[in-house]
């Protein structure tokens, strides 16, 4: 059987352009206060450059998060990776799935639980929706993962 990968969306990648802007707008505070002559004013544009940093960082750190998330179903099991972590989970260990609210879900198995949740979530007004993966290169939506996963293990999606 062949292996299927799940990736999350390319649209992950504004991160890092937010990363590299926030770096920018740091680096234009910090010259801003190297030169001008008002100590209070120079102060508050390092201040302002410090939370830029943080901000870059931020982003960065959630960017690379979520390019090494990815799930891998094989015959047998499945597996999680992640920044600093790899679980595989037999599929025959998985006792069932729990559908949370925003939209995680707990898979319980044998050795214990596993919270799914969306790396990102796409805001358009009101309207806040989940970002989707990349299955084996095809972009498809969220839940086609906990599908797929429930039907691997055999067993049905509860809701809380």
């Amino acid at each position: 059987m062949l292996t299927v990968t799940y990736k999350p969306a390319e649209v992950l990648h504004w991160f890092g352009i937010g990363s590299r802007q926030a770096r920018q707008r740091a680096r234009r505070k910090s010259q801003a206060a190297l030169s001008g002559n008002d100590f209070a004013q120079g102060i508050r544009d390092v201040a302002g450059a410090a939370a830029e940093l943080g901000k870059g960082a931020l982003s960065d750190i959630v960017q690379r998060r979520a390019e090494d998330t990815t799930y891998q179903f094989f015959e047998d099991a499945f597996e999680v990776n992640g920044i600093t972590s790899r679980r595989r989970i037999p599929y025959e260990d998985v006792t069932g799935i729990e559908a949370l609210t925003h939209d995680r879900f707990e898979l319980h198995h044998k050795g214990g639980a596993l919270m799914i949740k969306p790396i990102a979530h796409l805001v358009a007004g009101r309207l806040r929706v989940p970002v989707g993966w990349s299955r084996n290169g095809m972009e498809v939506p969220y839940a086609t993962l906990i599908e797929e996963l429930a039907a691997r293990c055999g067993v049905e999606i509860v809701a809380e």
